[in-house]
């Protein structure tokens, strides 16, 4: 007794609305210049060693200014 055919369409048409949601998302990010250099700044700052460590989060939002 197998799982009746109109629930495995319903899983499967979900989950190609999370991978097209998640698809549209990352398409936006990719078509907006600014964050990109934002995370190649970021990865090059990485290579290089240049990191700041937070010890918790409290630690984190104080330096952003939240």
């Amino acid at each position: 007794m197998g799982v009746p055919e109109s629930e495995l369409l319903v899983k499967f048409a979900r989950e190609l609305r999370e991978i097209v949601e998640s698809f549209e998302e990352e398409a936006e990010i990719l078509s907006r210049e600014d964050v990109l250099r934002e995370i190649e700044e970021s990865e090059r700052a990485y290579r290089e060693g240049n990191m700041v460590e937070f010890k918790d989060i409290e630690d984190l939002k104080r330096e952003i200014g939240l």
